[in-house]
């Protein structure tokens, strides 16, 4: 195999790895049933964020809806345990079909040429 190609299969691989060690969370106001969510971003597996940070993700949300943007729901729980972070799947998979499209078009660039009048 061409060794760029298997620089670029090595990095795709990497990444991807990454991805799915650190995938994108969103944060839910359970209170709200469900209507009242945020997005926390990209955090350890093995260490979800705190309902603390839950809760800023969607107090700050709120605020942003004071400004002008309609955000659903009560007006606050205060309690943290009513804020929820979950896997954001459909962010996550689409994250990763770009990492796999990017790495399958850098092997279609540098795909075995045959040489003029073979």
């Amino acid at each position: 195999m061409n060794p760029s190609r298997t620089v670029i299969l090595v990095a795709g691989a990497g990444l991807l790895a990454v991805l799915l060690s650190f995938p994108p969370f969103f944060g839910i106001d359970t209170t709200s049933n469900g209507r009242v969510h945020a997005d926390i971003g990209h955090h350890p597996r093995w260490r979800p964020p705190s309902p603390e940070q839950v809760l800023r993700a969607v107090s700050a949300r709120r605020g942003a809806a004071a400004r002008g943007a309609a955000v659903p729901g009560p007006a606050g729980s205060p309690d943290p345990a009513a804020y929820q972070a979950r896997l954001n799947v459909v962010r996550l998979a689409s994250e990763a079909l770009l990492v796999l499209a990017g790495t399958g078009l850098a092997l279609l660039v540098t795909g075995r040429r045959t040489p003029r009048g073979a």
